[in-house]
């Protein structure tokens, strides 16, 4: 399609100046947040978003790394009971070079706040051709007490709302994210 035609189109949808806007920065490739790719065995952070960038494995946001994978249902299918410490190890398995431990409190609060550069970020990397994380209903929580088997449930705006099982969580809500901070 040659400009003319592609602008001839635009015209008649009659976008106003801030939907323009919009559309341009979600195609700029400039994320909100520091992304962290790798690409065989080299990290590179970066705000720059490329097709050809590498695996997406994580997100920088107010000194914390969300990790774009975490425990999941696939992880969870056969298990009847998944403990704390199986929560916690799998940390380790995924990202060995790290100091990944389950979302926190704080981490939540963190993603709450940026919740809507995050949604930005989440639209412009399936533009590109990543996989984009995506917020959840609900969130678990817990501290490290590794015969337990429940944590703590906080829906997607930060608000305790009691307690759940692990392996029910998983299987029923959504995963469990890892971060990483540093302050």
């Amino acid at each position: 399609m040659t400009n003319q035609e592609l602008f001839r189109v635009f015209d008649a949808c009659q976008p106003s100046v801030a939907q323009v806007k919009e559309y341009l920065k979600r195609i700029s490739g400039v994320s909100p947040f520091d992304l962290i790719f790798v690409n065989g065995n080299q990290n590179r952070i970066t705000n720059k978003i490329s097709p050809d960038a590498g695996e997406l494995i994580g997100i920088v946001i107010e000194k914390t790394i969300f990790y774009i994978k975490g425990f999941e249902k696939k992880e969870a299918l056969d298990a009847q009971k998944i403990t704390t410490d199986d929560v916690f190890a799998f940390a380790q398995k995924l990202y060995p070079k790290s100091r990944a431990l389950p979302m926190t409190l704080e981490n939540l609060q963190t993603l709450v706040k940026n919740r809507e550069k995050f949604e930005d970020l989440c639209q412009m990397l399936s533009v590109f051709g990543y996989e984009a994380p995506h917020l959840q209903k609900a969130y678990l929580l817990f501290g490290k007490n590794g015969s337990s088997t429940c944590g703590d449930y906080y829906t997607a705006d930060g608000s305790p709302d009691g307690a759940t099982d692990i392996a029910y969580f998983i299987k029923n809500h959504g995963k469990i994210f890892y971060c990483e901070s540093w302050k």
